[in-house]
Parts: structure tokens; C-alpha cells; sequence
């Protein structure tokens, strides 16, 4: 993968992540918590940024898709987390669409729900993938 769709790639997870944990802190300390923790940036504002966010990462996910997962997918010791990570990040999309499309209180509830907890565990796993990568590529130049 190079270098520039590597870092256009984590700036973009970065962005999601700030902009969801900024969202979703506040909201579920009130709504599970009782807490009232205040909300350092407006809702709307960080919706708007993290659908920003979302559509950049579906582009740079196609092209690491064709650039990266579809050769690796075969070869590559570090498949496990790869393969978790395309499956995290296509559960990511579609609890994403339902929370933006669906009507019903309940299914919303659970796609926010799910989309919270991949939201967090995603980028570890992320880095995670990295790191593993990382030791096989310098194991096969120690080679």
C-alpha cells in the first residue's frame, strides 16, 4: 500500500473516531449513565463531520480494497485481522445507514449500539493488523 493512501487512510480513521467518540460520550453518559457530561462540540456539527469523514473512508476503502486486501487476501500471514477488519468495517456501514435511515426506535437503538462498539474496537484491531504486518515484513527481509 503506499504511503499516501496509508496516511489519507489513518487521518480519515482518526477523524471518524474523534468525531464519533466526541458524539457519543455525552449522549450515552446521559442516556445510560444519567450523567450530565457536557458536550464539548455541537451534535449536529460532529454528525456533519463524521458523514464527512464516513464518505472519504468508503472511497479510500475501495481503493485499499483493490490496492491491498484483494492480493493479500491470498498470500498473506496476516489474513486473520484482515479479513476482521473488512468485516468490522462492512457491519460499520451498514449499522451506519440504519442509523441515518431507519424510522424504528429499537432498531436504532441496536445499530447505535453496534455501531459504538465497532466504532472503538476497529481501530485497535486496525492497529493490531499494522503491527503484525510490520513483524512478518521485517521477519521476511531478516530473511
Amino acid at each position: 500500500m503506499s504511503d499516501s493512501l496509508r496516511r489519507n487512510l489513518y487521518i480519515c480513521l482518526v477523524g471518524l473516531t474523534v468525531s464519533g467518540v466526541l458524539y457519543a460520550v455525552p449522549r450515552y453518559a446521559d442516556l445510560y449513565l444519567e450523567l450530565d457530561w457536557p458536550a464539548l462540540v455541537s451534535p449536529g456539527l460532529l454528525m456533519r463531520v463524521h458523514g464527512a469523514f464516513s464518505f472519504w473512508s468508503l472511497l479510500l476503502l475501495g481503493i485499499v480494497w483493490h490496492a491491498h486486501v484483494r492480493l493479500q487476501l491470498r498470500r498473506s500471514p496476516n489474513r486473520t485481522t484482515g479479513v476482521i477488519l473488512c468485516a468490522g468495517m462492512v457491519v460499520l456501514v451498514i449499522s451506519g445507514y440504519l442509523l441515518y435511515y431507519v424510522g424504528s426506535l429499537e432498531a436504532r437503538e441496536v445499530s447505535g449500539v453496534t455501531h459504538t462498539v465497532l466504532g472503538l474496537a476497529v481501530p485497535a484491531v486496525l492497529a493490531w493488523h499494522v503491527w503484525q504486518g510490520a513483524k512478518i515484513r521485517l521477519r521476511s527481509r531478516r530473511r
